[in-house]
């Protein structure tokens, strides 16, 4: 299926979207150019996005077989604390003092809070630990924090 308006041949396209096009000629036929773009006709063609293109019924396979990135099936109130981690702005004590806050609380356990505290943290460790399974300390932050 195809739209060919040049020279007012249409077939399959809604009279709408022809009407736009040629607008769109004639505003390219009429406008100002760089040097080195010449004038000429334009060919509009609409194709189906899966119309007998080689490949695309396996791509298609392989796209339904992809699963969703861990970090989107992690609890809510984990991802914040990881979103937190990785770009550094969070409830953390270097970042209240990069923007000069007097006061700011520590973390329940009594210990200030970091970045990756909340990997530690008695209160919290449990549940971080849960999404990353057996890998060890440092290579499950890596892992949750998307750094090498």
């Amino acid at each position: 299926m195809a739209a060919n308006i040049v020279n007012g041949k249409s077939s399959l396209t809604s009279r709408k979207e022809i009407i736009k096009i040629r607008k769109s000629q004639e505003e390219w036929k009429g406008g100002s150019r760089l040097p080195h773009i010449q004038p000429g006709d334009i060919f509009a063609r609409w194709i189906p996005g899966h119309a007998n293109i080689p490949g695309n019924e396996e791509a298609d396979r392989l796209a339904k077989q992809g699963k969703p990135p861990k970090e989107l099936q992690i609890e809510r109130k984990i991802l914040v604390l990881l979103i937190a981690a990785r770009s550094g702005n969070g409830d953390f004590k270097s970042y209240h003092e990069r923007f000069g806050h007097e006061t700011y609380e520590s973390c329940t356990c009594g210990t200030d809070k970091t970045p990756i505290h909340f990997f530690f943290c008695t209160q919290t460790k449990n549940k971080a630990k849960r999404e990353v399974g057996k890998r060890r300390p440092r290579e499950a932050i890596d892992w949750l924090l998307g750094t090498p």
